[in-house]
């Protein structure tokens, strides 16, 4: 049995610090990195390929709405060529220095509120899959598991990496929790890491319902930002060695099958 683990890093902004990178990119498959919008300056980002680089974890671009003040976590009424101009810079920059620092992009995952109305909203998820073109980038796009939207972005050309969420809670319509909800993160690593061997071995997670929740897992996110997220992890790599579950990145493209 084998799963992709990744974690969002290279957030942190100037004196603004986000995350665990030094301690999270060694322990995961893949990580998604900040793309100066919401997060991600020159230097974070610099040393954040080269760690991916030195331990081999494949590096995706997470190109979000441009909003530092609110760490992309609010949507924005971009007109469409606004949306694209941006995203599209966001995934050249990541690009250009990821080139820079001998390695390449392994795949394109949208951040935050881009993320959640992506998942569910087709003009979005056009958009993002538009920008992608603009930017002359052929890569695999990670999708939150079974939305609605896999097909218009498998329509555009790109493979999909369909996610499941580690550390967050769903309801029973496949959607996350809120944020703005008390019980949107799980905080107990142990339930995080439990959660994550019943996806792997068993196929499905629990909704806050009770329900479950049957779910294609190409990859595992763990939120970087997330205030346990380097236990998390621990606990998950712990929990997988145990049941001999090992990390694997998921394929890039389909010239990789």
């Amino acid at each position: 049995m084998r799963l992709d683990l990744n974690c969002d890093c290279g957030e942190s902004y100037n004196d603004r610090i986000i995350g665990n990178d030094e301690a999270i990119i060694p322990l995961v498959s893949s990580i998604n990195l900040a793309c100066g919008a919401h997060g991600g300056d020159p230097l974070t980002l610099t040393k954040a390929i080269r760690l991916a680089k030195a331990h081999h974890v494949a590096i995706g671009a997470h190109p979000s709405y441009p909003d530092l003040e609110g760490f992309g976590r609010r949507e924005l009424a971009l007109n469409p060529e606004q949306l694209i101009l941006s995203l599209k810079e966001q995934m050249l920059y990541l690009q250009q220095m990821t080139h820079e620092n001998g390695t390449e992009l392994h795949h394109i995952k949208a951040h935050g509120a881009l993320y959640n109305k992506a998942m569910y909203d087709q003009t979005t998820i056009r958009l993002f899959c538009q920008a992608i073109q603009a930017a002359g980038l052929h890569l695999s796009v990670v999708m939150m598991s079974a939305s609605p939207m896999i097909p218009i972005v498998e329509a555009y050309g790109f493979p999909v990496i369909q996610e499941v969420f580690a550390d967050r809670n769903y309801t029973a319509d496949n959607q996350l929790v809120p944020r703005s909800q008390p019980n949107a993160l799980i905080s107990d690593p142990a339930e995080v890491s439990r959660r994550a061997v019943q996806l792997v071995k068993d196929g499905y997670i629990e909704s806050i319902e009770g329900t479950r929740l049957m779910l294609k897992a190409d990859t595992l996110c763990v939120h970087g930002d997330g205030t346990h997220a380097l236990d998390d992890i621990l606990a998950i790599r712990s929990a997988f060695k145990s049941e001999r579950i090992e990390l694997e990145q998921p394929l890039k493209n389909d010239r990789d099958r």
